[in-house]
C-alpha cells in the first residue's frame, strides 16, 4: 500500500506514520474542521465487497465497547477499498516504547498497570470478545497517565477476512511472539489465551525477559512440544511467582477462571510483598517520571529536606484528584528556558491554589534554591506585596532600603520559583513584579489569580474544572468512582460518612450531582460535607439553590471559600460599578450566548452608565477575571459562557438589583427578533446559517418564550411558536415546544383568530409527530374553524393538507386525498392571484404549498399502487421544491421517487435519485432525516441481494431512530418499517428466530401508530420468515395481510412481489390443496391478534400433506415462483458449508473444520434450506450432487 502521509481519509488530514503493525500501519491524523487530533489504524490490503462488510461489521461492534481502559473507536470507513478505523489517539506512546526490553519494574508500577489493564480485558470478555494480541506495544498511555488497551478486536477482524491467520499474528520479523497462548497457535483463542498474555506481561516486567523465548518453527511442534521450564528473580516472592505459573499454564482448563480472578490473586500477593524493587539505573529520566508518577513514590527523606518547600504554604490532607496532566504541563512549561511568569487562571474554587502548591512540590528538586511560597489573599494594597514576598523569604527589610532593591539583591543570584497565590485584588502589582524578573535572571513566578497580571512574556494557564462523567453514557458505578469529580465527591463524602460507598442504585445521581457543581472542586467539597444530613438524592434535589447549600467548608480553609456565595463574592467584589453590572446583565442568558446578542441586549441597558467603557471592553475584562469563559465553535465562531454556579450568583446580584424583569424583556426581544428573521428568510440559501444559530441559542429561545407566557403575552409566544416551527421540526426539539403551547386552546381574547390558527396548526404538528394523531386532527380542526372566522385562506390551506396528511397515516386514503385536493385548489388560487398571509408560519407560503401537496398525493398513488400516477405528481412537485431551496422537502419528493423507481423495477434510476436524496440529507444534518435515508439504503441494498450491506444500513438506521423515538420526534414510522425490513435480512441469512422478534417489535409500533399498510408489510415478512418451521401459521398471517391490504386499497409494493410468491408457492408445495385453501379463507375472517396469539395452530382434520412431489400445487394469490431455485444464491461460506454437509460431517465437525460456532453453522444449513427450497440434509445433499456442487 502507498504512503498516506499528506493524504485525505475521510474528514482527516494524514499527517505522519505513527507505526506498522502486523496487518496495519497507523497514522496520525487531524480532523479538517475540529483540528483535533487522531489515529488512522489502515488495513495495508486493499478489501474486497466481502471483507468490507466483515470490517465495517466488526467496527460497529468496536465502537459499542465504551470503557475507561480501552481505546475507544471515533469512527471508521472504507475508502477506495482502503479500510480504517479512527481511533482515539494517546500521545503518551505504548508502555513499550517507555519500558524497553530488558526493563525490570518495580511492584507496585506492575501493580497499577494491572489495574488497568484487568478491568478492561474482564468488560470485553464480558460482552463475548477475546483481544488475541495483548502485549506491550499495545497498551498506550492515557493523557491522564492510565493504561489504555489498544488494537482491540483487530486481530479477530484480520482472522474474519482472512488477510492474517491466529497463526500469522504470532509471527513478527525473525521471532514469534511469546505473549501467544498453545491453544491460539493452534487457531482456537480463547477468553484465557488473553489471561496467559496477561501473565507472559507480568513476568517479563518483573524479571526483564519473557517466559519463553521462541523461534521460528512448524506451528505443530510450537504448539505441542513443552514450553522451556522458567524461574523469576530470587527477589521475587513465592506467592507471585504461583500466581504467574497458573496464569501460564499450558491446559486453558487450568488457568483462573477469569482474567478478574488473575487481578485479584495478583492484589493479593503482591500486598503481601510490600516492598518496592530498586528502579534501574538505566532508565531514561522520562522514564522516572512516569514510575514516579504511577507508584506515587515520595522522594528520599534526606531529598525532602534538602528540597523543602519554603513560605506559608497550606497544608492539605486530601489527595490531590484528576490533576495529573495539568502538573505535567505546567511543569513544562516553567522548565522552558524563554518562559519566565505562568499564571494560572480560573474562578473561585476551580482548585489553582492546591495546584500551584502541587507543581511547585514537583519542580524543588528542579531548582537551586527550591520554591517558596506567598499567599497574598490577606493583601489588599498593591505596594505591600514585595513586603510579603521579603517576609516570607526571611529577608529583613531596611527603613531607607525600597523592599524591591532588597529583593533584588537577594535573588539576584538564586534559582528560585516564586509561588503567588491569590493576585486578583493585588494586580497593580504588577510592574513591580516586572522589574524584579528583568533583575533576577534565575527567578521564575509561578502565579495563581481570577485575573490577568499583564506582566511581559505572561503566559497562562486557564485551570479548568475537573472532568465530568457523559451522564448519557454513564460506565459501571466501578469504573465511574475513578473519575476525577466523582472519585473527589466519593472520598469527601466518606469523610463526612465512613459507610458511605458509590453503588449501583446512587452512581447516577452522584454523577448528576457534579455535572451540577460544574466539577468545581469547592463546590463539591461543599455538597459533600452535606451528605452526613442529606443522601445523594435529596442532596441533587437541594442543588437547584446551589449557593444556599454549599455553605460549610472545612476548617482549614480560609474565610472566603467557607461558602460558595462568599467565594463568588469575592470576585464580585473586585469588580468596579460597570462590570459588576454587566456581569448581573449576561446572568440573564442560558447556555451562554454570541458576542453580538451580549452586546445588544446589554449595550442598550448600559447606556449612560457613570463608567464610560464599551461592552465589549467589559466583556473582555470579565473573561480576564475568570467570571466568563469563551468557548470556540467547530464554525469558527466564539460564545461566552458562564459556569451554572456563577450564573446562579449573577442572577442573585440581577434580582437583588431590581433590574431583573427589565433585563428579560431586553433578552426575549432580542430572541423573538432573531426567531423572526431566521422564519422570515427560511426558504432563502440562508436557512441552514439561520438554523444552526437557533440550534446555539436553542435553550435562550425556551427562556425568552417562557417569560412571555409568563407575563400573559400568549400572542406574542403564539407568534414565536410559529417562527420556530422549522426549527424545532429539522432539530428534533419538539417536546420543548409542545410543552410551551399545551395549553387549552379556548376562544382568543383579542379577536385575532389567525394568530390561534397558526398557533394551533404548531401544536397539531408536535402532536401528530409524538404519535398522537387524534388530537392532532383535533387542534388542526379547530384552528381551521378560525382560520374560516378571519378569512385566512392560506391558513385554511395548510389546516386541511395537514387534516389530509394524518388521514392518510390512518389509512383513509380516499378522505385523505379530498383534503388534500381541496388543499391543493386553494394553493394553486392563492398562487394565481400572488396573495399571501402576513401572519402565517413563515416557513409554510403558498408557494410551498403548491409542491408540498402534490408530493403527499404522490405518496398515497405510490401506496396504492398508481406507479405512474405518483410519478408524475411528484415530478410536477420536484422543481418547484427546488426552486423553495428547501433541500428536507426536496428530500422527500426524492424518496417517493426512489420507491416509485423501485416498483417500477428501475434500479439504476432509483440508485441515482437515492444518491442526490443521500447527500441532501447529510448536508441537513438532521438525524430523525438520516435515520430513515439509512432504510431507504438498506431497501435497496436488500432488494439488490446485498444482505450484508443491508444488514448494517438498516443497524444503523434501527440505532438513530430509536434514539430519537425516545426523545419525541416523528421516526416512528420510519422506525417500524426499518425493523421489518431487518427482520427480512435476519431471515434470509437463515435466523428466523431474530427475523421474528424483529417482525413483533415492528408490529407493535405499526399498531400503535395504526398504519395498516406497515402492520400488513411486517405481516407479510413475519410469514415468510417462519414459512418453513411453521406453514400453517405463515398462510394465516398472509391471509390477514391480504384483508388488510383489501380494506385499505394498498396492495404489496411491487418491488417485494417476488419474494412474497416464493415464500407462498413453498407453503403451498408444503400443504395440499385443500389444506391451504382452507386456512386461508378462514384467516381471512379471524381478527390480527387471534393469528398472533395462534403461532402453532393445529392442522385441520381433513388436512393432508401431498403424497407426491408432483401433486398439483393449490391456487394462490399473485403465483408465479420458478420451481427451481439456482444455487448462485448461496454465499461463498454456504457453499463451503454444503460441500462439507455432503461429505457426512456433523454439524460439530463441519464447526470445527472451519473455525466456526457450532451455533454458526446451523444457521447457515437454516439459509440453504431455505434458499434451495428442501426441508432436511438428506435433500440438501441430494441437490449438491444433482447440481455438481460437490
Amino acid at each position: 500500500m502507498i504512503d498516506l502521509v499528506g493524504h485525505q481519509l475521510g474528514n482527516y488530514h494524514v499527517l505522519r506514520l505513527l507505526g506498522r503493525g502486523g496487518f496495519a500501519d497507523v497514522y496520525l491524523g487531524e480532523q479538517v474542521h475540529l483540528k483535533s487530533h487522531a489515529s488512522l489504524k489502515v488495513v495495508r490490503t486493499q478489501v474486497n465487497r466481502e471483507q468490507c462488510a466483515a470490517f465495517l461489521q466488526e467496527a460497529r461492534i468496536l465502537a459499542h465497547l465504551k470503557h475507561p481502559y480501552i481505546v475507544r473507536v471515533l469512527d471508521f470507513a472504507v475508502e477506495s477499498d482502503i479500510a480504517y478505523l479512527v481511533l482515539e489517539y494517546a500521545p503518551g506512546g505504548s508502555l513499550r516504547a517507555t519500558f524497553p526490553r530488558g526493563t525490570r519494574l518495580p511492584l507496585d508500577v506492575v501493580l497499577r498497570i494491572v489495574r488497568h489493564v484487568v478491568p478492561a480485558l474482564q468488560y470485553a470478555h464480558d460482552e463475548g470478545f477475546v483481544h488475541r494480541d495483548v502485549k506491550p506495544e499495545n497498551l498506550l498511555w492515557g493523557s491522564h497517565g492510565e493504561v489504555l488497551l489498544s488494537d482491540f478486536g483487530l486481530a479477530a477482524f484480520a482472522s474474519n477476512v482472512q488477510l492474517y491467520r491466529d497463526q500469522d499474528l504470532a509471527f513478527s520479523g525473525a521471532s514469534m511472539s511469546p505473549y501467544m497462548a498453545p491453544e491460539q497457535l493452534q487457531g482456537k483463542p480463547l477468553p484465557a489465551s488473553d489471561q496467559y498474555a496477561l501473565g507472559t506481561m507480568i513476568y517479563e516486567w518483573l524479571s526483564g525477559t519473557t517466559p519463553v523465548q521462541r523461534v521460528q518453527a512448524s506451528l505443530e511442534s510450537l504448539a505441542h512440544s513443552p514450553f522451556p521450564s522458567y524461574k523469576l528473580p530470587s527477589d521475587i516472592p513465592q506467592a507471585i511467582e504461583e500466581v504467574i505459573s497458573r496464569a501460564l499454564a499450558r491446559d486453558p482448563e487450568q488457568r483462573f477462571t477469569s482474567v478478574r480472578a488473575l487481578g485479584e490473586a495478583f492484589e493479593r500477593a503482591a500486598h503481601e510483598f510490600q516492598a518496592v524493587m530498586p528502579v534501574p539505573l538505566s532508565l531514561s529520566s522520562s522514564t522516572r517520571e512516569i514510575l514516579d508518577m504511577l507508584s506515587h513514590r515520595q522522594p528520599d527523606n534526606h531529598q525532602s529536606e534538602a528540597f523543602s518547600l519554603r513560605g506559608d504554604a497550606p497544608v492539605f490532607l486530601t489527595r490531590l484528584l484528576g490533576r495529573e496532566q495539568d502538573i505535567e504541563r505546567i511543569r513544562a512549561l516553567l522548565q522552558r528556558p524563554d518562559v519566565r511568569a505562568v499564571t494560572l487562571l480560573g474562578p473561585g474554587g476551580v482548585g489553582k491554589t492546591r495546584l500551584g502548591l502541587a507543581v511547585a512540590q514537583h519542580l524543588c528538586p528542579v531548582f537551586r534554591d527550591c520554591a517558596c511560597f506567598v499567599a497574598l489573599a490577606p493583601v489588599r494594597d498593591p505596594h505591600l506585596v514585595l513586603s510579603a514576598i521579603a517576609q516570607q523569604l526571611s529577608i529583613q527589610e531596611e527603613d531607607e532600603q525600597p523592599v524591591l532593591r532588597l529583593l533584588i539583591a537577594a535573588l539576584r543570584a538564586q534559582q528560585l520559583l516564586l509561588v503567588l497565590d491569590n493576585m486578583e485584588q493585588v494586580v497593580a502589582a504588577a510592574p513591580l513584579l516586572a522589574e524584579l524578573l528583568a533583575a533576577c535572571p534565575g527567578l521564575k513566578l509561578l502565579i495563581t489569580s481570577r485575573a490577568l497580571l499583564h506582566l511581559p512574556g505572561e503566559h497562562s494557564f486557564l485551570v479548568q474544572p475537573l472532568a465530568l462523567p457523559d451522564l448519557a453514557h454513564l460506565p459501571d458505578h466501578e469504573f465511574l468512582a475513578q473519575q476525577a469529580a466523582v472519585a473527589m465527591f466519593l472520598e469527601r463524602a466518606q469523610a463526612m460518612r465512613p459507610d458511605f460507598a458509590l453503588t449501583a442504585e446512587n452512581a447516577g445521581v452522584v454523577a448528576e450531582i457534579c455535572v451540577r457543581l460544574d466539577g468545581l472542586p469547592l463546590a463539591i467539597e461543599l455538597a459533600a460535607a452535606r451528605i452526613r444530613l442529606l443522601p445523594p438524592k435529596a442532596l441533587l434535589e437541594r442543588l437547584t439553590q446551589r449557593l444556599s447549600v454549599l455553605t460549610r467548608g472545612a476548617a482549614t480553609l480560609p474565610d472566603r471559600q467557607q461558602t460558595l456565595r462568599a467565594t463568588l463574592q469575592w470576585s464580585y467584589d473586585l469588580l468596579d460599578s460597570h462590570e459588576q453590572r454587566l456581569f448581573n446583565y449576561l446572568s440573564v442568558f442560558v447556555g451562554g450566548s454570541s458576542l453580538e446578542a451580549a452586546e445588544e441586549v446589554c449595550g442598550e441597558l448600559l447606556a449612560g452608565d457613570e463608567v464610560e467603557r464599551s461592552v465589549l471592553d467589559g466583556l473582555d475584562s470579565l473573561l480576564e477575571k475568570s467570571l466568563l469563559r469563551l468557548m470556540e465553535l467547530s464554525s469558527g465562531e466564539s460564545r461566552l459562557t458562564m459556569l451554572d454556579t456563577v450564573r446562579e450568583y449573577g442572577l442573585e446580584c440581577l434580582k437583588n438589583s431590581g433590574e431583573l424583569a427589565l433585563v428579560r424583556q431586553k433578552h426575549a426581544a432580542y430572541y423573538q427578533a432573531m426567531a423572526r428573521g431566521v422564519a422570515t428568510n427560511i426558504n432563502s440559501p440562508e436557512k441552514e446559517n439561520g438554523l444552526r444559530r437557533l440550534g446555539q441559542d436553542k435553550d435562550n429561545l425556551l427562556a425568552a418564550l417562557n417569560w412571555l407566557l409568563e407575563q400573559g403575552e400568549i400572542e406574542q409566544a403564539l407568534r414565536m411558536c410559529n417562527d420556530v416551527l422549522w426549527y424545532w421540526w429539522t432539530r428534533t426539539y419538539p417536546r420543548e415546544g409542545r410543552m410551551l403551547l399545551e395549553q387549552e386552546p379556548g376562544a382568543p381574547e383579542s379577536g385575532e383568530h389567525d394568530i390561534w390558527g397558526w398557533g394551533l396548526q404548531t401544536l397539531g404538528v408536535f402532536d401528530s409527530n409524538q404519535g398522537d394523531l387524534i388530537r392532532a386532527v383535533e387542534l388542526w380542526q379547530i384552528g381551521l374553524a378560525f382560520f374560516r372566522r378571519a378569512g385566512a385562506t392560506l391558513g385554511i390551506a395548510w389546516a386541511l393538507s395537514n387534516i389530509g396528511i394524518v388521514t392518510m397515516y390512518q389509512g383513509e386514503y380516499s378522505r385523505a386525498r379530498q383534503f388534500l385536493e381541496e388543499s391543493l385548489a386553494l394553493f394553486r388560487e392563492l398562487e394565481d392571484q400572488k396573495r399571501h398571509d402576513p401572519l402565517q408560519i413563515r416557513s409554510s407560503p403558498a408557494s410551498s404549498g403548491v409542491p408540498f401537496t402534490l408530493f403527499r398525493l404522490a405518496a398515497i398513488a405510490n401506496i396504492q399502487g398508481d406507479y405512474a400516477q405518483a410519478r408524475t405528481l411528484a415530478e410536477e412537485s420536484l422543481p418547484r421544491m427546488r426552486e423553495t431551496a428547501d433541500n428536507t422537502r426536496i428530500s422527500s419528493v426524492l424518496e417517493i421517487l426512489v420507491l416509485v423507481a423501485l416498483n417500477q423495477d428501475e434500479l439504476v434510476r432509483a440508485q441515482e435519485l437515492l444518491a442526490e436524496k443521500v447527500a441532501l440529507d447529510r448536508a441537513s444534518g438532521s438525524m430523525r432525516i438520516i435515520g430513515a435515508t439509512l432504510s431507504l439504503q438498506g431497501q435497496m441494498a436488500l432488494l439488490r441481494g446485498d444482505l450484508d450491506g443491508a444488514r448494517a444500513l438498516l443497524t444503523e438506521s434501527i440505532t438513530i431512530l430509536k434514539e430519537i423515538a425516545a426523545s419525541g420526534m416523528p421516526s416512528q414510522e420510519s422506525l417500524a418499517e426499518a425493523l421489518s425490513l431487518l427482520g427480512r435480512v435476519n431471515a434470509r441469512q437463515g435466523d428466523p428466530v431474530q427475523a421474528q422478534s424483529m417482525y413483533q417489535e415492528s408490529l407493535t409500533i405499526a399498531r400503535q401508530l395504526r398504519v395498516p399498510q406497515m402492520v400488513a408489510f411486517s405481516l407479510e415478512g413475519l410469514a415468510e420468515a417462519v414459512v418453513q418451521q411453521n406453514p400453517i401459521w405463515a398462510v394465516r398471517l398472509w391471509s390477514v395481510a391480504e384483508a388488510l391490504r383489501e380494506v385499505r386499497g394498498t396492495p404489496l409494493p411491487a418491488a417485494w412481489r417476488h419474494a412474497y410468491q416464493r415464500a407462498v408457492k413453498l407453503a403451498q408445495t408444503t400443504l395440499s390443496q385443500k389444506t391451504f385453501s382452507e386456512l386461508w379463507a378462514t384467516a381471512h375472517s379471524l381478527s390480527l391478534d387471534q393469528v398472533l396469539d395462534e403461532q402453532e395452530p393445529e392442522i385441520p382434520s381433513s388436512a393432508s400433506l401431498p403424497e407426491c412431489e408432483s401433486a398439483e400445487p393449490a391456487a394462490s394469490p399473485e403465483t408465479g415462483l420458478p420451481s427451481t431455485v439456482s444455487a448462485a444464491v448461496l454465499t461463498a461460506r454456504e457453499l463451503e458449508v454444503l460441500r462439507l454437509l455432503a461429505q457426512g460431517l456433523t454439524s460439530v465437525q463441519i464447526a470445527d473444520q472451519l473455525v466456526l460456532s457450532t451455533r454458526t453453522v446451523n444457521a447457515h444449513l437454516r439459509s440453504i434450506y431455505s434458499k434451495l427450497g428442501v426441508s432436511s440434509r438428506v435433500a440438501a445433499v441430494r441437490y449438491a450432487f444433482d447440481n455438481h456442487l460437490v
